[in-house]
């Protein structure tokens, strides 16, 4: 159903003791940091009028999903003598059912689709049909119109108490000779977020890629940030999670070019952060993607790994690399997607897997897993065990791996054990490598269209 409210005198809402924050001829400058957990910080600078002595100000530049109880304010023409008294979070908005809620017993006028003009004094209209009365309290002919046949319904006025965008209403003291002050006004709102998506495009050789990160902003706090300066914190900050009463209220913005200058990073505390050199415009209801970091030749080892106790058939396939400068790296990867690429024999780009990464410092190294490898299977099975003693057990297993590729590969097998504290590996057909107490390491060499056994024998004592 197609509906028209036109809404008359509407700007008589905002009365003379109200002042809207007028605008002065210098533009708003704004500040948008953002965190990763769905939260950012806002800050405000802007010219407003200030009522002289005790008075009313409306801030409407409020997004639906703000925190209210973080809002700060200050002026830096007058600090000591501006402040707030009193500030309340106006988030009533105006909709065609609390028109209706808002107008019982008061006179409207409904045109229905076929033209017929209806004027009364509205009795119900939360709930299909609007019924109308001639007079006042009910009285003379009474008119019942279905909300289907509605086709707009005129109002006189804006009613007191709604209004069209969240807004703070503030009562402001301001012991100065001037009204034109200069403000900051800052708050958390939720609904904002951002995280790092890369694409790594693997050479034809598998010894190398290149690797392209992104910043994914998305913007669902009800609120478009103009021009702002876009600042992004990496790391897991603190919060206390508590319930809220407010009210909770895409479009994809084309990849610009990568620039290794988009942004700058620093240290903030025990996180990171980055800086982009430019102001941008934060959409509501966006997504908007940067390019922050790209390095061209990154060295990279694809792996081949064999779990038999949590997997006993597929052969995980992975990729490794250094995040240092060696590798044309050696910056904090903040934690997202790596998506990974490989150029075909013909030069084409072909997806090959996908795996996250968590937070990474410079000189870490970073494996990604890509799915299992097609030719290269494997089996796992305890062949024999016994108890020589109530506290000595002794355990023999069979590992086979088979490879079905026209080139020998190795293979890491990792081995868990983990029956009692206390083991001792007594015998083995392969070398193996201790990781940490519970885990060894074999890393067979298996020949093209072949079969590499593993065969070892565990002795847990206690």
């Amino acid at each position: 159903m197609r509906r028209c409210i036109r809404i008359l005198a509407a700007a008589a809402l905002a009365a003379s003791i109200l002042s809207l924050g007028a605008a002065a001829a210098t533009k708003d400058q704004v500040s948008l940091t953002v965190y990763n957990s769905d939260l950012a910080l806002v800050r405000i600078e802007k010219q407003m009028e200030i009522p002289l002595g005790e008075g009313q100000v409306l801030f409407p530049f409020i997004p639906s999903r703000i925190l209210a109880n973080t809002v700060m304010f200050e002026t830096t023409t007058s600090p000591s003598k501006v402040w707030v008294k009193e500030q309340n979070y106006e988030y009533d908005l105006v909709s065609e059912a609390k028109l209706l809620q808002k107008f019982i017993d008061q006179k409207i006028t409904v045109v229905t689709k076929g033209g017929q003009v209806y004027t009364g004094f509205l009795m119900s209209g939360s709930n299909s049909p609007v019924i109308l009365s001639e007079k006042e309290s009910g009285k003379g002919e009474i008119f019942s119109v279905q909300l289907s046949d509605i086709q707009s319904i005129r109002y006189p006025s804006l009613p007191e108490g709604l209004i069209t965008r969240p807004t703070l209403r503030w009562t402001t003291v301001n012991n100065t000779l001037s009204k034109n002050q200069q403000v900051k006004v800052s708050f958390l709102t939720e609904g904002i977020s951002w995280s790092a998506d890369y694409v790594a495009l693997l050479a034809k050789d598998e010894k190398s890629m290149k690797l392209t990160g992104w910043v994914t902003l998305q913007n669902q706090s009800g609120v478009t940030y103009e021009d702002a300066k876009l600042k992004l914190v990496a790391g897991d900050v603190n919060r206390v999670s508590a319930a809220r009463d407010y009210e909770m209220m895409a479009k994809v913005s084309a990849m610009p070019s990568v620039s290794e200058q988009s942004f700058q990073e620093r240290g903030l505390f025990e996180y990171h952060l980055y800086d982009l050199q430019f102001p941008t415009t934060v959409k509501d209801n966006q997504t908007k993607q940067i390019g922050f970091m790209g390095a061209s030749e990154v060295p990279v080892e694809k792996t081949y790994l064999f779990n038999g106790r949590y997997d006993s058939e597929n052969v995980g396939t992975y990729i490794e690399f250094r995040n240092d400068q060696k590798s044309g790296l050696g910056i904090p990867l903040p934690a997202g997607i790596v998506r990974v690429n490989k150029l075909d024999t013909d030069g084409s780009e072909q997806f090959i897997g996908e795996d996250s990464i968590g937070h990474t410092p410079k000189d870490e190294k970073v494996s990604l897993f890509l799915g299992n490898a097609f030719d290269i299977k494997g089996s796992w099975r305890q062949d024999s065990f016994r108890d020589i003693t109530k506290s000595m057990r002794e355990e023999t297993y069979v590992i086979e791996i088979r490879n079905h590729k026209n080139e020998a590969v190795k293979v890491k097998v990792l081995e868990t054990l983990s029956y009692w504290t206390a083991w001792s590996i007594t015998g083995s057909t392969e070398q193996f490598s201790k990781l940490n107490s519970t885990t060894i390491q074999f890393e067979p060499l298996v020949p093209a269209n072949g079969t590499a056994t593993i065969t070892y024998t565990v002795r847990y004592t206690r």
